[in-house]
């Protein structure tokens, strides 16, 4: 009988590892702009000291699924590399970018910051409210994704790379009272009604990577998202006009068909659109938030 969290990803990926020789050996390239939305701000950075700080959880359940009664696995790290491009300036462009710390002048630098939240539902409720936290004024959320996960990172024979739909019946976000999205939906996962939930995932890959849904989708499909990938992702781009000056309260809130299991937890990703400046005291220039 198939596993009921099997994929093509989780088949290429057990593949690779078991083929190596020592066995479980790999490699692999992140880009930075999958994992810090200021690696997607694409202009030349001038006289700005860069740092990267990593910080290893103290256990590797969250990145090992293993089989039942096996040894618990650990991950080794050998070798970290941070590539970073350097570019060779034109005599003329130089000057100008020296003149722009030495005239005390400030640059607008524009992204799309990514925070992650997460937060412990309370066992046995029905109705789950959550506020989420935002800085006012120079972030403005755009997308916040969703989801749960059930006994997912008590030990390595779960699957920490799969989320649980816990049987939801409705969801929102609110910001500053303003409702997403403006109906109220009604899902039934035993009854395989979820199809708005889906197509707002779906969506969420042509919106914000720009990929035609007529040549590639998500590569999830619609039995594989009530599976494996319940996510829920509100699309909260089209605020009104008193949400301009920045949103101060954003609450999320669900409803779920049966009570809540324990050790549930509530995961949140919300991509904003953020807003930095380098100002320059004539000398260096110095990243400040408004």
């Amino acid at each position: 009988m198939k596993n009921p969290a099997y994929n093509q990803g989780f088949a290429a990926r057990r593949g690779l590892l078991m083929s190596a020789n020592p066995r479980g050996s790999f490699s692999f390239v992140i880009p930075f702009e999958h994992i810090f939305g200021f690696a997607e701000y694409d202009k030349v950075i001038y006289g700005v000291k860069h740092t990267l700080t990593l910080t290893r959880n103290i256990s590797d359940n969250l990145c090992i699924h293993r089989a039942n009664g096996v040894v618990d696995g650990k991950i080794k790290l050998t070798n970290i590399t941070w590539k970073v491009p350097h570019i060779q300036v034109e005599t003329s462009k130089l000057v100008e970018l020296r003149n722009i710390i030495l005239d005390k002048r400030s640059i607008p630098v524009f992204f799309r910051a990514r925070t992650s939240e997460s937060f412990r539902v309370p066992e046995g409720s029905r109705q789950f409210e959550w506020r989420l936290s935002v800085k006012s004024g120079i972030e403005k959320p755009r997308w916040i994704i969703v989801g749960f996960q059930t006994n997912r990172n008590e030990s390595q024979e779960h699957n920490p790379a799969v989320f649980d739909h816990v049987n939801l019946s409705k969801a929102c976000v609110t910001l500053n009272s303003q409702k997403y999205p403006l109906h109220d939906m009604n899902i039934d996962f035993t009854k395989n009604d979820y199809s708005e939930l889906y197509e707002m995932f779906d969506n969420f890959k042509k919106e914000y990577y720009g990929f035609n849904s007529l040549v590639g989708g998500t590569q999830v499909n619609y039995s594989s998202f009530r599976a494996l990938f319940p996510i829920i992702v509100f699309d909260v781009r089209h605020q009104s006009e008193r949400l301009k000056s920045g949103v101060l309260d954003m609450m999320l809130r669900f409803v779920f068909r049966d009570e809540i299991p324990q050790n549930t937890i509530a995961h949140a990703t919300i991509i904003s659109d953020r807003e930095y400046k380098f100002t320059s005291d004539g000398k260096n220039l110095t990243m400040i938030t408004s």
